[in-house]
């Protein structure tokens, strides 16, 4: 599911619905001094005040604010927020397997957030193989946070610091 585009999906119940998600010009980051570029399962927010609450969050951020040089293809995106989404990923990654149950197993590994699909090896490797550079997940800091994860470790984000 690429954001930009319209898309149908099944929801749990069965029904097929259309969602429409906007493009994202830019991404921000908040990290140490001294960085440009970014590599593999780095976390980026379409919302500048998102990154911000990062400048200050011992362990995570740093004190610097980010924001990437060129705007992001919408199309490399997968929003994987929500149930009915991640179904539609565990039927892109995995075919041949029950997606319900592939589902079940991420939400053990990632019951404290989305975020966490990002470290699940046939998510982080698997998509860019079927040709997304992002995963679209919601964050527990902020609370409720849009997050752009970028999965390739073959790959870089150019930024500039603010």
């Amino acid at each position: 599911m690429a954001q930009g585009a319209q898309v149908e999906e099944r929801d749990p119940g069965g029904e097929e619905r259309e969602v429409t998600l906007s493009p994202v010009p830019r991404l921000y980051r908040a990290a140490g001094p001294n960085e440009d570029v970014f590599y593999g399962v780095a976390s980026f927010s379409p919302d500048r005040e998102t990154a911000e609450a990062y400048l200050d969050n011992p362990g995570f951020g740093g004190p610097v604010l980010y924001r990437t040089r060129k705007s992001v293809d919408p199309e490399t995106a997968y929003d994987a927020r929500g149930r009915s989404a991640q179904l539609g990923l565990a039927r892109l990654l995995f075919p041949d397997d029950s997606p319900w149950d592939v589902v079940d197993v991420w939400e053990g590994r990632t019951s404290a957030t989305e975020h966490l699909l990002a470290e699940i090896p046939a998510i982080r490797d698997g998509l860019p193989l079927a040709g997304f550079d992002w995963l679209i997940v919601t964050d527990d800091f902020p609370d409720g946070a849009e997050t752009w994860i970028f999965l390739p470790s073959d790959k870089w984000v150019d930024v500039v610091a603010l």
